[in-house]
């Protein structure tokens, strides 16, 4: 790099600069054919002098490498570099402070600058870094001294110290010995000292050996830091993957809790509401017969021409059996001296089969008047298809002006469906029923679900039911309001099914609408913040518990195949919008 790495103090540019305005003309123009440096800016031999200068002095100072044959060109122009050049580079390091007196700092650093030993140059950068401790102050004189105390004995052997007296006397066999005694001493000492840089070099060499094996050793440690640095990191990065999961549940874990809290509900209602469902094939169990005797043949022909009226003819049957047993039994063991253990057990099992088949025969005792004459009005009907439909019709206007309670529409329900198949039995045709989708079944409470809705984009599909009419005004609020409302109306009566509606929103905020829908704000900040939320929710949901019914109601593909891919079902906007009560 140039003359050195670090930048050349004033000094020390004014010393060079003085030396290449003696470069000779053949000289610069040698150099402009033959620098690389020259090739860039049109510089050509023959060129002005000061601008082919100017741009030398840049390429000596500036950062780019000079070549040897350009550093040899300017050095020539140097006579302190003449000089320097002639000693050796640990002579030169001896008397740099000497030299530096008589020749001055910036003159003998920018000559040892450039000089062709690369030692020489090192040694003369670390000075120019350091000038203030690199070199001692000392007078002239005592740089002379210092000078003829190294070089006295050689000016005396060739008669040429200038100035003293014995340039004036001839050299005497006396005086000749003792220069020889005292060279001779020299020759010994340096022979020493050869010796001794001798044993240097032999234990270098061996220090070498030690430093090429443990830089070999030194490689394969690095090999095995390498791969252990790469396990590292793969571990890191599982790690941060971990923390980040586990970070998320944090932030989400009231929403986890409240999501497993829904899961939970959804199984318990169904748990509850299957009971219904025992009982409506309580009557074709096969396992209360044990107790009691088959029935006989002819209760078996009625049972086939009215199924309902034979059941029920059966039980109560069954009824006044158990319980007749029962005070036979309970009279044996009140009046007896020994009580049998059999007798005993067999005293509980009956009295546990009569309470059991008097809750099936009479489950709602007192019904209300409306309800009593509802059913009457059922078990009347005629056998025609007109008389069903209206009786259809009337258990879903019950349902939409909610004219009775739950448990009595559950039980009008169920008598419409056995009159129904009590009058398909004996030739009312009927259409073959279609297969319910797991909606469906949701929505009934045949099975237990979650549902959740994309919020923002129920509303953009069905634009045309959440949109304002013409010439009126709607804002965002009031048609996320609509969605909730006709949500909460369509589920309010079935808590087997846990609704959550999700909508995109600055701030997260968690709302419960009725007993079995929530409304959720995702927070955040971009976009699709809701689809993060729903695919979370739909994995811990998932994840929780597979066998779980989860539907998502989204028209954006994306999402829906990513929620897919968790195992959850997706259902079309247009084809839930079909199940939203009407808005006439």
């Amino acid at each position: 790099m140039s003359l050195c790495v670090t930048p050349l103090p004033p000094d020390c540019q004014k010393e060079l600069k003085r030396i290449l305005e003696r470069i000779s003309d053949a000289d610069l123009d040698a150099a402009v054919r033959t620098e690389p440096a020259f090739r860039t800016g049109g510089f050509r031999p023959g060129s002005k002098r000061p601008v082919l200068i100017s741009r030398l002095e840049q390429i000596v100072s500036g950062g780019a490498v000079i070549s040897d044959s350009l550093r040899k060109t300017v050095a020539k122009r140097s006579r302190a570099c003449t000089l320097t050049g002639l000693l050796e580079e640990g002579t030169l390091v001896d008397l740099r402070h000497a030299f530096a007196a008589l020749l001055g700092i910036p003159v003998f650093l920018v000559s040892c600058l450039l000089d062709a030993r690369k030692g020489v140059r090192e040694n003369a950068e670390q000075w120019l870094q350091n000038p203030v401790t690199s070199f001692t102050p000392c007078d002239a004189k005592q740089a002379v001294e210092q000078l003829r105390s190294l070089f006295g004995d050689l000016q005396e052997l060739m008669g040429a110290a200038s100035g003293s007296e014995t340039a004036t006397t001839s050299l005497t066999v006396e005086k000749w010995r003792e220069q020889r005694e005292r060279l001779e001493l020299k020759i010994k000492e340096l022979q020493n000292e050869n010796r001794r840089l001798r044993l240097v070099e032999t234990r270098a060499e061996q220090e070498r050996k030690k430093l090429g094996e443990t830089e070999v050793e030194l490689a394969k440690q690095r090999e095995i830091a390498s791969l252990r640095e790469s396990e590292l990191k793969a571990k890191r990065e599982e790690s941060e993957e971990y923390r980040v999961e586990l970070q998320r549940e944090i932030v989400h874990r009231e929403q986890r809790v409240l999501a497993d809290v829904d899961r939970r509900l959804a199984r318990e209602f169904f748990g509850w509401l299957s009971e219904a469902r025992e009982v409506e094939q309580t009557v074709r169990d096969e396992g209360v017969r044990d107790l009691l005797a088959r029935t006989d043949a002819a209760l078996a022909k009625q049972a086939e021409i009215d199924r309902n009226a034979g059941n029920r003819m059966v039980l109560r049957q069954r009824l006044e059996e158990v319980t007749a047993k029962l005070k036979a039994v309970e009279d044996a063991l009140a009046n007896a001296i020994r009580q049998s253990p059999v007798l005993k057990e067999i005293e509980g099992e009956l009295r546990k089969e009569e309470e059991r088949i008097a809750g099936i025969l009479y489950p709602a005792g007192q019904m209300p008047l409306l309800e009593e004459r509802i059913i009457n009005r059922i078990h009347t009907a005629k056998e025609d298809e007109s008389n069903l439909e209206s009786l259809r019709r009337l258990s879903e206007s019950l349902d939409s002006f909610q004219l009775v309670g739950k448990e009595s529409l559950e039980r009008i329900r169920r008598e419409y469906e056995k009159r129904k198949a009590a009058l398909h039995a004996v030739g009312v045709p009927e259409t073959a029923p279609r297969r319910k989708t797991t909606l469906e079944k949701a929505l009934c409470g045949d099975i237990p679900a979650i549902l959740l809705l994309d919020g923002h984009n129920v509303l953009l599909t069905l634009a045309v039911r959440y949109n304002p009419k013409r010439g009126q005004s709607m804002s965002n609020t009031q048609r996320r309001g609509l969605l909730v409302h006709d949500v909460e109306k369509l589920i309010s009566a079935t808590p087997t099914l846990r609704s959550w509606i999700v909508f995109d929103g600055a701030e997260p905020t968690d709302t419960n609408v009725g007993d079995n829908l929530r409304v959720l704000f995702s927070g955040g900040m971009g976009e699709h913040r809701a689809d993060r939320v729903l695919v979370d929710s739909i994995r811990f949901f998932k994840t929780d518990e597979p066998e779980l019914a989860v539907l998502l109601v989204s028209d954006d593909k994306e999402l829906c195949a990513q929620v897919r891919r968790l195992g959850a079902e997706t259902v079309g906007v247009v084809e839930f919008g079909d199940y939203l009560p009407s808005t006439l």
